[in-house]
């Protein structure tokens, strides 16, 4: 209900599976325990959806949600920039992992609110490049859609800057939305 209130500035968003089970704990595994070689498997499961699903198609360029300096720091890698790899090598399109770029360190969404979320990413991130965005069908990659507060807004970001399409791909997809 909330879409059709609101909509969203993404033209699709797919998810491989529920956040449960074991969607939910390869992303944690990833994520948590740096077990880096999931990404593979993981990004090709991706980009089957994506491949099956006409109304992705055609794809100019891949963008992986940026994530958070202290994240990063934490972690050592952007899982969602993994993932975004493994679907640009086996859909054969560029992935630019630094042209949509955090400008707002926040917070964890884990245990916001919708409301809270979205006000949260207001204004976090940028595009770097608008000439790379312009005209162009993009693919946004993350891990989990949620409330879809994250892809909003990217999205918003991206069509800021001229972007033709945005398409969402997600490994996971959870109760929020």
């Amino acid at each position: 209900m909330d879409c059709q209130q609101n909509p969203p500035e993404f033209d699709i968003a797919r998810s491989v599976g529920p956040y449960e089970q074991s969607y939910r704990i390869a992303i944690k595994v990833l994520k948590f325990m740096r077990r880096r070689h999931l990404a593979v498997k993981m990004g090709d499961m991706m980009a089957t959806v994506v491949i099956e699903e006409p109304a992705f198609m055609p794809v100019d360029v891949i963008v992986p949600v940026p994530i958070s300096a202290g994240n990063l720091k934490l972690r050592g890698f952007n899982q969602t920039e993994l993932l975004g790899r493994q679907i640009s090598k086996t859909i054969k399109v560029k992935m630019e992992p630094n042209l949509l770029y955090r400008i707002k360190e926040t917070p964890s969404q884990r245990e916001l609110t919708r409301a809270a979320r979205e006000k949260n990413l207001l204004h976090a991130f940028k595009v770097r490049d608008a000439s790379k965005v312009a005209g162009k069908h993009i693919l946004l990659v993350d891990d989990v859609y949620t409330t879809g507060s994250t892809s909003k807004e990217c999205a918003r970001t991206l069509r800021d800057s001229g972007a033709e399409k945005v398409a969402v791909i997600t490994w996971a997809i959870g109760k929020g939305f």
